[in-house]
């Protein structure tokens, strides 16, 4: 039974460690593993994570923004 238990949590912790290094990454597409599960504390921080992976695409949109007005700036000058 504690083998069990020890299972019921570590390969979801696992998982989620992966697309956290995944995101790190720059794969911002990675499917969050758990998201559903928002009655247990794994879905829970899957859904922190996703909300961190929003946050990240959000930021690197702006600055991709940002790169480009600069960029359009010093061609035409």
């Amino acid at each position: 039974m504690g083998f069990l238990l020890t299972q019921s949590i570590a390969v979801p912790v696992r998982a989620i460690t992966l697309a956290m290094h995944c995101l790190a990454h720059g794969d911002l597409a990675i499917e969050i593993p758990g998201v559903g599960r928002t009655a247990n504390a794994t879905g829970a921080s899957a859904g922190q994570v996703l909300d961190a992976a929003g946050g990240l695409s959000r930021q690197a949109e702006t600055l991709s923004s940002g790169v480009n007005g600069s960029l359009a700036s010093v061609r035409a000058a």
